[in-house]
C-alpha cells in the first residue's frame, strides 16, 4: 500500500489523468521518447579508477495539435554510475527521477528538438565498498539537444546530449535521516528515438 500511494505514482496517475482529458477534448499529438546510452572510461592521475555509466530515459508528451512543435509531459531517467579504483574499492551511486518538462522541436522536417525538464522528486541510491548505502533525495534539471530526423511517417531517431544537475538535501542512512548538502551532473551524448500517435 505504500508503493501504491507513493509520491511518484500520485504524480503518474495526475499526469495521465491530465493527458486524457485534454486529448479527449482536441486532436492532440502523442509522444513517445526514449533515450539510452552506455559509456566506459578510465582516469588516471595519483591513482587510476574505471568509470562505466548506463542511462535512460522515458518520456510520455502531449502536443496541442496534430504535428505540434511543442509538447508537454513527463520523463522518468534511471542512471547508474559504477567507479572502481586500483584498491579494487566499488563506489555505485544509482539515480532515479521524474521529471516534468517540455520539448521544442525545430528546423527543417523538425530534424532538431531540445528539451528542458525539472524534478521535484530526484533520488539516488549511493554506496561506497561495503559502507551502507545512504539515500539522498532532492530536486533536479535536465537539459538536451538532439538531432533525429523522421525515418518514417511516426518515427525519428538520431543522437543527443543530455546534461543532467541534481541537488540533494537530504541522506538517509540506515532509517536514519538526516539533512545533507551534495549534488551530481553529467554530460553525456547518447541514441534518441521519438514516436508519436
Amino acid at each position: 500500500m505504500l508503493f501504491l500511494y507513493s509520491p511518484y505514482r500520485i504524480t503518474e496517475y495526475l499526469l495521465v489523468s491530465i493527458l486524457l482529458s485534454v486529448s479527449l477534448n482536441c486532436r492532440a499529438d502523442f509522444l513517445f521518447s526514449a533515450d539510452a546510452t552506455s559509456v566506459q572510461g578510465s582516469l588516471t592521475s595519483t591513482t587510476t579508477s574505471t568509470q562505466t555509466q548506463t542511462y535512460l530515459d522515458i518520456g510520455l508528451m502531449l502536443g496541442l495539435s496534430s504535428k505540434s512543435q511543442i509538447y508537454f509531459g513527463t520523463i522518468y531517467l534511471n542512471s547508474e554510475i559504477n567507479e572502481r579504483n586500483l584498491s579494487g574499492v566499488t563506489t555505485i551511486m544509482s539515480i532515479q527521477d521524474l521529471l516534468i518538462g517540455t520539448k521544442y522541436f525545430f528546423g527543417k522536417d523538425r530534424a532538431f528538438n531540445m528539451t528542458a525538464a525539472y524534478g521535484v522528486l530526484s533520488s539516488a541510491h549511493y554506496k561506497n565498498g561495503s559502507s551502507a548505502t545512504e539515500t539522498w533525495t532532492g530536486s533536479s534539471t535536465l537539459f538536451k539537444i538532439a538531432y533525429t530526423p523522421m525515418i518514417t511517417q511516426r518515427a525519428s531517431i538520431g543522437v543527443a546530449i543530455s546534461y543532467y544537475q541534481a541537488s540533494y538535501i537530504k541522506k538517509e542512512v540506515s532509517s536514519v535521516a538526516t539533512s545533507y548538502s551534495g549534488s551530481k551532473s553529467f554530460l553525456i551524448p547518447m541514441l534518441s528515438l521519438n514516436f508519436y500517435f
